[in-house]
């Protein structure tokens, strides 16, 4: 991702302006206000404590920088749940979920204020069943080749039990927001 990051920076004209970095969870290796945005992309889901990684990126921030993030998120409901259990149990990934409602809160606990959630399910619901539909019909033949019958049939059980766990709500991609407290606050204006 770095490599790539790297590489569309050199073709934008601004790779002199940016420093790309991989960093551990943990505290970062940044001074404090050192930043006027975080963004993070699907990957929290995979982080244990997420209430200190939100005090980092607080403690990171310029007063009214914002944190701006996309992530895997739980649902709340039974059915939901249990799909979203079958689908980790094939998976090969371990995760540390969270509603979006405990995710505010925790943004809102650490000191982060105009806290926001919105919910993608309804779209990558969507998105899913074409992409399983392709697997199944139009990439079979071609996927089979390229890795073989066992993986294609291995990797097909995990795409199936995502989009049922996507589907049943369990597994709800989400946007978050929320902004470093400032004198002066950023616009309320909706960015997502």
């Amino acid at each position: 991702m770095r490599d790539r990051a790297g590489k569309n920076a050199e073709k934008a004209g601004v790779a002199d302006k940016i420093e790309l970095r991989i960093v551990e969870p943990g505290p970062l290796p940044f001074a404090d206000q050192s930043f006027d945005a975080v963004f993070s992309k699907d990957s929290m889901i995979h982080i244990e404590d997420k209430p200190a990684l939100f005090r980092e990126v607080l403690r990171v921030l310029r007063p009214g920088g914002a944190f701006v993030a996309s992530d895997w998120l739980s649902g709340e409901e039974q059915i939901g749940l249990e799909a979203l259990e079958r689908f980790k149990s094939v998976g090969h990934l371990s995760f540390t979920m969270a509603t979006a409602a405990e995710m505010a809160q925790a943004l809102v606990d650490t000191g982060l204020q105009q806290v926001e959630t919105r919910d993608r399910n309804a779209w990558y619901a969507k998105v899913c069943a074409v992409e399983l539909a392709q697997v199944e019909g139009p990439l079979k033949a071609q996927l089979v080749d390229t890795v073989g019958e066992e993986i294609y049939a291995s990797w097909l059980k995990v795409r199936k039990s995502l989009a049922d766990a996507v589907s049943a709500g369990g597994l709800r991609p989400t946007h978050l927001r929320g902004f470093r407290p400032a004198t002066r606050y950023p616009s309320t204006s909706k960015c997502f």
